[in-house]
């Protein structure tokens, strides 16, 4: 056999482990919002150079957020980077986190609540990351409501 072809297949395969090294060298961090006990509605973190700092600890990013939903922060890193969502409350019991309320099982009635990833907000003047706290009909309204100017 000739050799060339057996270079080129190895060099792919170095080349695909790799990237495939390289890719998995980074952690996602854990971005976890603490939540007044039975909060409910709209979260809104705000960039601004007067909010509170925030740290990561051990590749976790904690905010605690305010009754009023609005938490103004002086730095929006660690949604700019790979991450996961963790919501919870103040007492400690887990929220669960949702894309969509179309992968929720039996969604419609549920009186679960679930921590809804929102979007990043980004003009002029604003910069903010927002979610929102509520069953699935909730997010449907709310979303709607708030987003397409619907009832």
């Amino acid at each position: 056999m000739d050799a060339a072809p057996l270079r080129t297949l190895s060099l792919i395969v170095a080349a695909c482990a790799a990237l495939s090294a390289v890719g998995c060298v980074g952690r996602a961090s854990v971005v976890e919002l603490v939540l007044p006990k039975n909060f409910a509605g709209e979260i809104r973190i705000v960039l601004d150079t007067s909010g509170e700092r925030v740290s990561s600890t051990g590749g976790r990013t904690t905010f605690r957020i305010p009754e009023s939903g609005v938490l103004r922060v002086q730095s929006l890193a660690s949604f700019e980077e790979w991450h996961s969502l963790v919501g919870t409350f103040d007492d400690g019991q887990i929220l669960p986190v949702a894309v969509s309320p179309s992968d929720l099982p039996a969604a419609d009635g549920s009186t679960q609540s679930y921590l809804w990833s929102g979007h990043a907000k980004q003009t002029e003047n604003l910069e903010e990351n927002t979610f929102f706290v509520g069953t699935a009909k909730e997010y449907d309204e709310g979303v709607r409501r708030n987003y397409f100017g619907g009832n």
